[in-house]
């Protein structure tokens, strides 16, 4: 008996810690604003959506599959830029599954930021962070796509950038962002 209290105890221990760090966000974005850079070109008249990645983030799966889903409702209003950073332990960043999978979503622009310096300019601290540029370059939204780390599914974020892609004000301009440490 006493070993099943043990069992029992040991795995709601485990799911708790498993349910704890699905529900804890990164840290939010913390630089300054841009809103044209030379190493990001926005496309003029659309929105332009920017997501920083960490190539071996595996909570990022899920944040690729919402940005599949919210070009596929505005492929013609939004223009999507996947940026790379920190290719610290592959060879190339064609050997990254996250690379292969952005690089797979029709209209993504993937690019590489190996240093960090872009996104570093941007602010972004958590793989995942999205930025979302109205048709004038102005950022409208700044945060996660995701409702927790690596789960798909609806959230305010897409909601948010939607919004925008609809020419409305989004009901939020922020929101948390799951996924792992870029630095």
């Amino acid at each position: 008996m006493a070993a099943v209290g043990i069992w029992v105890i040991s795995l709601a221990m485990g799911v708790g810690a498993v349910w704890i760090y699905a529900a804890t966000p990164g840290q939010p974005a913390t630089g300054e604003v841009i809103h044209v850079d030379r190493d990001l070109s926005l496309v003029p008249g659309r929105v332009n959506v920017v997501m920083v990645l960490h190539p071996e983030c595996p909570c990022s799966r899920a944040s690729l599959s919402e940005l599949e889903r919210l070009l596929a409702r505005h492929f013609d209003q939004i223009a999507a830029t996947v940026l790379f950073i920190g290719f610290d332990t592959v060879s190339s960043p064609a050997e990254s599954d996250l690379w292969k999978a952005a690089s797979r979503i029709p209209g993504v622009r993937v690019q590489l930021d190996a240093a960090g310096d872009l996104a570093r300019r941007l602010g972004a601290m958590t793989s995942g962070q999205v930025f979302a540029y109205d048709q004038r370059g102005i950022l409208r939204f700044s945060g996660g796509i995701t409702a927790s780390r690596g789960h798909e599914g609806w959230n305010v974020g897409i909601d948010a950038i939607d919004a925008i892609a609809q020419s409305q004000t989004p009901a939020i301009t922020s929101t948390d962002v799951f996924g792992c440490e870029l630095w």
